[in-house]
């Protein structure tokens, strides 16, 4: 009888002692995440807007794409945007953007990649994969602790890559992106992260372009010691674009050009003409232009036509002068300089009023 009672005592030590280690135990877990959460809370990085502003919101009042355009062609792009963004940090990191991280939550379009150019920096088209890091790009802004990190008057643009038939089925709103630290995605509810978004998406349009090219030929005259030395120079207004687009009156009201790819076809570095020996180089507003390289021209549109003659300065060049070489040269007949370049247009984009 007396072993029981000083066995039950015991017991009933033991399971004092026991409960009064799982109340320590539940304390200090309970303070470790206190202690746990105060502290990712300093060290979390913030990123507002001007006036702490933390969701930036923009509405499409019209979007207007090529439905004819080809897979890879860039069919839209955003205005400029420019806001002033502070950033500070509990501790030293890079500042990065996160794609889309209401991805789940959120509709995208279907058969076009989104793209993004961020502070003049072409950040090339943003992933939709399922990996964090795979939607992550580095700002190349770095916070330092404790110091505000203060960018004013930084710009971002997005723009939509074709590549396949688009539907914009069911799109009201896209968070484009989310400014955040090296750590990942602050999904806080006091989190302080600069994120973009974009509603509007039910206001587009789609029209058809179709372009016409003529007057590709032209002729001129050169001095000789002129054209050997590459010093000649002349003006030639040619070809002419034209562009007739076919769609829903709203959207060809609004359209207000069209942009698009000019190639001139040919081989080499220069341009041929009807004479052995004497090559073009030709130049639109001071570039130079490079056979079959494409360059980006614009032709004004109104209620769906238009139409643009290209000035071009021509600089022909001969390659070789010497007694009875090139046998033309000194020919007794005189015989008109003439070149014929193959000239295509491709519309890319529609720029509205």
């Amino acid at each position: 009888m007396l072993l029981r009672f000083y066995q039950q005592g015991v017991d009933s030590r033991l399971n004092k002692i026991m409960d009064f280690m799982q109340m320590k135990k539940t304390v200090s877990l309970i303070l470790f995440g206190v202690i746990s959460l105060a502290s990712s809370k300093v060290m979390a990085l913030d990123c507002v807007g001007a006036g702490n502003v933390v969701l930036d919101s923009v509405v499409l009042d019209r979007m207007v794409y090529l439905a004819n355009a080809s897979n890879g062609d860039i069919i839209w792009r955003s205005d400029v945007f420019t806001r002033n963004i502070t950033c500070s940090s509990g501790i030293t990191e890079n500042v990065y953007i996160y794609a889309y991280p209401f991805m789940g939550a959120e509709t995208l379009p279907q058969n076009v990649e989104m793209g993004l150019i961020f502070d003049g920096v072409d950040l090339g088209t943003m992933s939709t994969g399922s990996s964090l890091n795979s939607r992550r790009k580095d700002t190349g802004w770095r916070v330092t602790s404790g110091n505000d990190l203060v960018k004013n008057g930084v710009t971002f643009q997005t723009y939509l890559k074709k590549t396949g038939d688009i539907s914009t089925a069911g799109v009201t709103s896209i968070t484009l992106f989310q400014l955040d630290g090296v750590g990942g995605l602050n999904t806080m509810p006091s989190a302080k992260n600069y994120k973009f978004n974009i509603s509007g998406w039910n206001n587009v349009g789609t029209i058809n372009c179709n372009p016409t090219v003529t007057n590709s030929t032209f002729s001129f005259t050169a001095l000789t010691d002129q054209a050997f030395a590459g010093s000649a120079t002349n003006q030639a207004n040619h070809p002419t674009i034209s562009v007739a687009c076919s769609g829903d009156s709203s959207s060809l009201n609004m359209t207000q050009s069209i942009s698009g790819r000019l190639n001139l076809a040919g081989a080499g570095s220069s341009f041929s003409t009807n004479k052995t020996g004497l090559t073009l180089n030709i130049f639109y507003e001071g570039t130079e232009l490079i056979p079959n390289n494409d360059i980006i021209v614009t032709i004004p549109i109104t209620a769906g036509n238009g139409n643009k003659t290209f000035q071009f300065d021509v600089k022909p060049k001969l390659s070789t002068l010497q007694l009875n070489n090139p046998s033309w040269l000194f020919s007794t007949t005189d015989e008109a300089i003439t070149s014929s370049i193959p000239f295509s247009f491709t519309p890319t984009l529609v720029n509205l009023n």
